[in-house]
């Protein structure tokens, strides 16, 4: 399986030295990819791309530190546990969790608890299938970016989000 990072040059040149590291993020912590399909990989080279510049464009603290984007393809092997929380019966186990979360909680949810909700789902499904996912299937909304272009028709599209940056097999930056 193919995937596209996008990121700027000051954190493309910490990933150079000393690999992807895993962060908080809307699926949980992980480090998070665009799925490639090998007939068209130009579009998942796109969304990384789109990615970065959203983030450089961003104001406060998620801006990048520079402006220049930069794209990784790499290689992710398929071995170890999958989450397809693209599968409908994911979703539903995802999204009943969630209510049994705020039910136990009392608290309205906010942007921040996503990634909370998606560890303590992950560390559910890990303790039932006695096992560690490494890998996890979903989807995301197209980057949004001042000047449009011909991605921006699709609403979301496949993302990967690595646990075990171990799955990730071969890295390379993509020339600009």
């Amino acid at each position: 399986m193919i995937g596209t990072h996008g990121t700027c040059v000051t954190y493309a040149d910490l990933i150079d030295v000393d690999g992807f590291g895993v962060r908080p993020g809307w699926h949980g912590t992980g480090v998070y990819f665009w799925e490639s399909d090998p007939s068209a990989p130009e579009i998942a080279v796109q969304l990384a791309r789109m990615w970065s510049e959203m983030r450089i464009s961003n104001k406060g603290k998620d801006r990048y530190p520079d402006n220049e984007a930069v794209v990784y393809s790499v290689d992710i092997c398929e071995d170890g546990n999958i989450l397809n929380i693209r599968s409908a019966d994911w979703r539903k186990e995802l999204i009943s969790f969630t209510n049994e979360y705020i039910a136990r909680t009392g608290q309205e949810l906010c942007h921040a608890d996503k990634c909370l909700i998606f560890d303590e789902f992950i560390d559910m499904v890990q303790r039932d299938i006695d096992g560690k996912i490494s890998l996890i299937k979903a989807e995301d909304e197209t980057p949004r970016t001042k000047n449009l272009n011909s991605l921006h028709i699709l609403p979301s599209y496949e993302s990967l989000t690595v646990i075990d940056v171990s799955c990730i097999v071969y890295c390379t930056r993509v020339p600009t």
